[in-house]
């Protein structure tokens, strides 16, 4: 049985001091339950209630956990209720480990496409780029400083669990992250809403870094300056913008397309 103290510093972790503090995340929904389980997460515990396992899809999940040794606990209704953060809970949440990234080695394994990300604030956005670099092969993805952190449980959600999947590096300063990985052999893309060479035309390297900044920031000088090319998707409309997540998307096709 959970106790009343478990139950508060679970619910505790849906705001984001306390997952900073504790190391630890909630997940809600089967789907990211699932997703954390083949993503290796180190669950602490997966909670459901009595009506959950009535499906082969939850029972498998509750099974793959159990074969894990993962503590399972069936919870009344109401203490989910206290854990869940969408409308419509599915009946089970998991706490897991906050995944834990060794930069050297994600360096060491040579990755070929990373994604730089500058102020992405919009948890909906950041959670759709993660979602769609996971799906074009995307190696890895640095985040800037004053960016929505990866774990915010809406970008776990908007990412459908690409989150657990992808060595994310949060935080970071960014111009000195670039200024590094030039200096290591990578060809760094700047997608720009206004001018630039047609995205379509350009040759993309072996190891490339594309850069995306959020909608409402305007990126640094100095990560202007540090990039190889200014990279732009030419619109006919009448928006002034594309939506970042949008142009990640569109980019990284091109970028597989023309390696392919």
């Amino acid at each position: 049985m959970i106790s009343k103290n478990q139950l508060k510093f679970y619910s505790s972790l849906k705001e984001k001091k306390h997952r900073e503090q504790e190391g630890y995340l909630l997940i809600e929904g089967l789907r990211l339950c699932e997703e954390a389980v083949a993503a290796n997460l180190n669950f602490k515990t997966l909670l459901y209630i009595s009506n959950f396992p009535t499906t082969d899809r939850s029972q498998k999940l509750i099974a793959a956990c159990q074969k894990k040794n993962i503590l399972c606990e069936e919870i009344p209704t109401k203490a989910l209720d206290k854990l869940a953060d969408t409308k419509n809970p599915q009946g089970v949440v998991a706490i897991v480990k906050k995944p834990e990234r060794n930069y050297s080695d994600f360096l060491a394994s040579n990755p070929q496409t990373i994604i730089a990300l500058f102020e992405i604030n919009d948890p909906g956005n950041l959670g759709t780029i993660l979602r769609t670099a996971n799906w074009f092969g995307v190696d890895g993805v640095i985040l800037s400083a004053n960016s929505v952190e990866y774990t915010n449980p809406k970008v776990v959600r908007a990412s459908m669990g690409s989150a657990f999947h992808l060595p994310v590096f949060e935080n970071a300063a960014l111009s000195d992250f670039l200024n590094d990985l030039k200096q290591q052999g990578y060809s760094l893309y700047y997608a720009d809403s206004n001018t630039g060479t047609n995205f379509y035309d350009v040759t993309y390297a072996k190891k490339s870094v594309l850069i995306l900044n959020g909608e409402t920031a305007e990126i640094d000088e100095d990560i202007k300056q540090v990039s190889h090319e200014k990279i732009i998707i030419p619109g006919e409309g009448k928006s002034d913008s594309l939506n970042v997540a949008i142009a990640a998307g569109i980019i990284l096709s091109e970028i597989n397309q023309k390696r392919n």
